[in-house]
């Protein structure tokens, strides 16, 4: 049995999520210029959250993607569905489809955020995919996942294969002509 990871245990992590690394980036060789502008933008233009509970970085993380990303937003040109995929009698898996003005319909991308299986969403992520679906003209599907602490190692490892495997087994279902 694989030990469970908790992010939280990474003094780094807490610091990046709450806005509280202490790293001078402005002289510190290691960072690119993005990485220091990114860190700065963290710093002045978007303060450190009051509430630092798993809802409170969430909330900030889908906050700091919006700001970030509201220049992008809602500049896809295709069609953004919505839809569920049942994995089991009492479970449907929440997802977003992208399909871009000129598809190419026999290929498909299936996406799932990054976020530490803990933090993030489709939401925090719309963008790329967005652009992605747009520039290879191919059908991405954002796929949401139960997360890290409600559910315990490997619930979102399971979502990911279930959901996968529903969605090759329906292809046509999801916009795939093959």
């Amino acid at each position: 049995m694989r030990p469970e990871y908790d992010a939280s245990d990474n003094p780094l992590y807490f610091e990046y999520m709450t806005g509280y690394l202490d790293v001078d980036v402005v002289r510190d060789s290691r960072f690119n210029n993005e990485s220091k502008t990114y860190t700065q933008f963290l710093r002045t233009g978007f303060p450190p959250p009051f509430d630092i509970s798993i809802a409170g970085i969430r909330e900030r993380a889908e906050a700091l993607h919006r700001k970030i990303n509201e220049k992008l937003i809602d500049k896809f040109k295709g069609k953004e569905q919505e839809k569920n995929v049942r994995i089991n009698k009492d479970l449907e898996i929440p997802i977003t489809i992208y399909t871009p003005t000129d598809v190419e319909k026999d290929k498909m991308v299936i996406f799932f955020h990054g976020g530490g299986w803990t933090v993030n969403s489709r939401k925090t992520h719309q963008t790329i995919v967005n652009m992605l679906a747009d520039a290879t003209k191919t059908i991405w599907i954002s796929v949401e996942y139960r997360l890290s602490p409600e559910y315990k190692f490997p619930i979102w490892l399971d979502d990911a294969c279930e959901v996968t495997r529903q969605i090759l087994a329906n292809k046509k279902d999801y916009g795939n002509n093959q």
